[in-house]
């Protein structure tokens, strides 16, 4: 399965890398929203993992819209550090932030992985014993 990463940080999108092909998965990376939008165009893709701030602090909020009005069948995980950083909480959960938060998971950094990948394995329809 294809995975698109997209983080601005180098050393967290290595991180995610490492983790979650150590998983099985095939990665590809990007750096920003742009970049993504265009790996979107030519590559394959049965999810995206993105930053909440990329180019600009809510660039990914754009990037899930974007991607879930030209590719609706692609799930999206954001990860936001927001609530570390601003004490500024998002939630899928709310009938008002459900409608403009275009993910189909929302993660509040930091991550442990054993919390992502099981988001992946939700969103994917892996159940655990016969992940990859």
């Amino acid at each position: 399965m294809n995975i698109l990463i997209v983080q601005q940080n180098a050393d967290a999108r290595a991180e995610l890398k490492s983790q979650l092909s150590g998983s099985g998965f095939s990665i590809s990376e990007a750096d920003s929203a742009e970049a993504a939008e265009e790996a979107m165009k030519t590559g394959k893709y049965e999810l995206v993992i993105a930053d909440l701030s990329l180019e600009n602090s809510d660039s990914g909020f754009t990037l899930g819209y974007h991607l879930k009005r030209d590719y609706p069948s692609v799930p999206f995980i954001l990860l936001s550090s927001t609530v570390n950083l601003y004490d500024i909480a998002f939630s899928r959960e709310s009938g008002w932030e459900r409608n403009w938060i275009a993910a189909d998971v929302l993660l509040n950094k930091p991550v442990r992985f054993e919390q992502l990948l099981s988001s992946v394995q939700k969103v994917l329809h892996i159940t655990p014993q016969n992940a990859h």
